[in-house]
């Protein structure tokens, strides 16, 4: 049988087919209780309390995104107003977006009254006596990375090996001075700068005649 529902977060008439509240449990792909903290438009911040199906996936905050903003069955949310949601995945990609499922039983808490073991009771406290007392939200937040900001450049792969090569290079530096003399003095028989200024087969023929010299003199002193 079709009915014509205003339901509590439904902005507009919506006729849906009457359904039970375990019905509208199995529907749904996420059934949690979670207040509303921030409102943009038809999207909604949650930040999610109790989780009585999917848990491994929901995040202790939650976006809502209504798909049927300005036609029958939108739905609206109360700004620090806690509801009982039965939600779907409204939109899947990086940021996940959550529809709470048009006919299904969403609420404000303490809003609406069904039958339960010893008579009427609060809808949520139904889902408790059947399903037991709900556990917090076990899944990761991808908004929480995102309002982050960006990760720290890594600095390039190849950056410390060319780092030690310019180290090495300085320490060679260091021990050709030490053996030959200090930056900028002659060598015995050779110009000021020979050593350092030198390149290639001439600045290693320059170091050898030196040593030979040194040895040279060495030798004499002796």
């Amino acid at each position: 049988m079709a009915l014509s529902v205003l339901a509590v977060g439904l902005a507009h008439a919506c006729s849906c087919e009457a359904i039970s509240p375990a019905q509208g449990f199995e529907r749904a792909e996420y059934v949690f209780t979670g207040k509303v903290v921030e409102t943009a438009g038809h999207t909604w911040t949650i930040d999610v309390d109790l989780v009585w199906k999917g848990s491994e996936k929901l995040a202790a905050r939650v976006r809502l995104l209504d798909v049927y903003a300005g036609i029958d069955c939108a739905s609206y949310f109360e700004q620090g107003r806690s509801y009982l949601f039965f939600a779907i995945v409204a939109k899947s990609s990086r940021y996940v977006y959550y529809q709470s499922q048009v006919c299904n039983w969403t609420s404000a808490l303490h809003s609406r009254r069904v039958p339960g073991r010893d008579g009427s009771v609060w809808l949520e406290e139904f889902i408790v006596e059947n399903y037991g007392p709900g556990e917090a939200p076990k899944g990761e937040d991808p908004w929480r990375r995102r309002s982050a900001g960006a990760l720290p450049v890594p600095a390039p792969r190849h950056a410390p090996a060319a780092q030690g090569i310019e180290h090495q290079t300085a320490n060679l530096r260091v021990r050709s001075s030490n053996l030959f003399g200090r930056a900028g003095t002659s060598l015995p028989g050779t110009s000021a700068g020979t050593a350092s200024d030198a390149t290639g087969p001439v600045r290693l023929s320059g170091l050898r005649a030196a040593r030979r010299r040194r040895k040279l003199v060495l030798s004499c002193e002796a």
